[in-house]
């Protein structure tokens, strides 16, 4: 079972049209980041999350994967991926490594979502559910705390009936922030 992306579409209101093809039409919906502030500092937001999700588009591993990066905003991001029989281990169940995947591409898009490039420094993970071919994940990352030069994030892997699958903590590195 391969999902494959057929069509991204931006409108006027920066809502994206996100259409995935398996076959048939597998999902259709408006996502992304809907800017909620006003004034400059609204404009500066979405110029931060826009150069976030430009850098993001250029993963080629998230694209091979087959992750959907879902939704960006300052600080937060959430992405899906199904689970295909490529990324199955030896035991026919979810390689550990595409589970860990999926939560680094929200934590990358959470932590660049300020405007700066940030690395990480280190991430710590928990498996707590195995799942199989098939499943629907979904990941999510929340930032804890943010300071001039470093970042905290939670990041949630969850299985479609919201199962949670890993738990995990990042902390980001800043580049260029003084």
């Amino acid at each position: 079972m391969r999902v494959i992306l057929l069509h991204i579409k931006r409108t006027p209101k920066d809502c994206w049209r996100i259409i995935l093809l398996e076959g048939k039409i597998f999902s259709a919906g408006w996502v992304f980041y809907k800017p909620t502030a006003v004034g400059a500092e609204g404009r500066k937001i979405d110029k931060n999350v826009e150069s976030c999700r430009q850098r993001l588009d250029k993963d080629n591993f998230a694209r091979h994967l087959g992750i959907n990066l879902l939704e960006i905003k300052p600080g937060y991001a959430r992405a899906s991926m199904r689970v295909t029989s490529e990324l199955l281990n030896g035991a026919a169940l979810t390689h550990g490594s595409a589970v860990f995947a999926l939560a680094d591409i929200v934590f990358a898009a959470a932590s660049n979502s300020h405007g700066s490039l940030a690395l990480a420094l280190n991430v710590s993970i928990n498996f707590l559910k195995a799942t199989s071919e098939g499943s629907l994940l979904t990941a999510e990352a929340r930032e804890e705390n943010l300071t001039r030069k470093t970042g905290l994030y939670r990041l949630e892997v969850r299985e479609e009936s919201g199962d949670l699958v890993a738990l995990a903590d990042g902390i980001a590195y800043r580049v260029g922030n003084k």
